[in-house]
């Protein structure tokens, strides 16, 4: 399937879960769609995901960040943005209620 995702940077939360979670399942799948992923989780497991997506010659970043502290959602997006001059796709995967919410967290990502 051809999502037209080819080096596009996507911006995807809660990807640094256990394998065969759903932010690793997609994650998988992006990387499989030739997206450029920029994993945004708090679990220190999104490292060992970016040096298993590198060491097949695609780009990825992680930024360790929980997604309940609208600062360093921040600090996540303009380190994507720095470093890839811009983001493509977000996707919201993150399984939170509570915190900064999923509109505190768009308006955030998106500028708005």
């Amino acid at each position: 399937m051809d999502l037209k995702l080819k080096n596009k940077v996507v911006v995807i939360s809660g990807a640094a879960g256990i394998k065969g979670s759903i932010g690793e399942t997609m994650l998988r799948h992006l990387v499989n769609e030739g997206a450029i992923p920029a994993i945004i989780d708090r679990n220190d497991r999104g490292f060992e995901y970016v040096e298993e997506i590198q060491k097949k010659g695609i780009d990825a970043t992680f930024c360790k960040t929980d997604v309940t502290d609208p600062d360093q959602i921040e600090n996540a997006v303009n380190t994507i943005a720095e470093k890839y001059g811009r983001i493509d796709v977000v996707i919201n995967n993150v399984g939170v209620n509570d915190g900064v919410g999923l509109n505190a967290s768009y308006k955030i990502l998106c500028g708005r």
